[in-house]
């Protein structure tokens, strides 16, 4: 539905002498969502009466969004003597509610609602539903799965990459989850055999043994001012203050870095 016909049937909804019916429901939460809207279908019949379902009718780009809209619905309910349908999870176990209806909300704003209907004197019908959480943490898997495959960082949001180009090709590591691509074919070429061993590597393991030892370091003896160290297994290696300057397997899976003409070789 379109912005311009939700205003327009908000502004008919608001001008009729007929019943007005008004629900509070989560957004986001799939059995809410269908609660809500087995209540629209059942008492929403106009001209004879309205039912106002702000998942699907409420204008966004309105003065004040859906929540203003919802604010004149409500006084309009008790205005033609409609009922304000309180969609709740019966189970309590929601993110939202306080004292008696602790748990009942997983709608941030639906307590908020329910205290706006109950000071206009608006009669008050719950409707409960119970949520399936085995088949919500199936889905948000299936959706981290599909985000991972899409590019994204397995620890979270994208990737914040290192690129090195090397005498044997150019690739990239992760800062956060430590994966390895090659730049020529867009595929990782290394990354981390589980979490465990990426918590290992980033408290000082190495790569090359699973994070099961420390870093081989080809310069062992004490740093000074302009001097660093790399390990003669992975590659990694850091300043004398220990600021990162190449990841972990960038060195084994492209080479030195490749001499630059431009800074004299360097």
């Amino acid at each position: 539905m379109s912005e311009a016909t939700k205003k327009a049937n908000l502004t008919t909804l608001l001008s009729v002498a007929v019943p007005v019916h008004l629900i509070s429901t989560p957004f986001r939460v799939e059995q809410g969502v269908a609660a809500a809207q087995v209540v629209k279908d059942k008492n929403h019949a106009p001209p004879e009466r309205y039912c106002y379902n702000p998942n699907t009718d409420a204008p966004q780009d309105e003065g004040g969004g859906w929540l203003q809209s919802w604010m004149r619905v409500c006084k309009k309910t008790k205005e033609t003597g409609g009922t304000v349908f309180m969609v709740f999870n019966q189970e309590k176990d929601g993110a939202y509610g306080d004292g008696e209806y602790k748990g009942c909300f997983d709608g941030q704003a639906q307590q908020g609602e329910l205290e706006l209907a109950t000071l206009h004197g608006c009669p008050v019908e719950w409707v409960g539903y119970t949520r399936d959480r085995a088949a919500e943490a199936r889905a948000r898997e299936e959706r981290e799965r599909q985000r991972i495959a899409n590019g994204g960082c397995v620890m979270g949001g994208e990737h914040n990459w290192q690129y090195h180009q090397g005498k044997d090709g150019t690739g990239r590591a992760c800062f956060k989850c430590l994966d390895v691509h090659d730049l020529a074919t867009g595929k990782p070429v290394w990354w981390c055999a589980s979490a465990d061993v990426r918590q290992l590597i980033i408290g000082g393991g190495c790569p090359a043994t699973n994070g099961a030892s420390h870093h081989r370091w080809m310069n062992s003896g004490p740093r000074s001012a302009g001097s660093g160290r790399c390990c003669e297994a992975c590659g990694f290696t850091e300043s004398d203050s220990g600021e990162i300057k190449l990841l972990p397997q960038l060195l084994g899976a492209f080479g030195p870095p490749k001499a630059n003409p431009r800074v004299a070789n360097h």
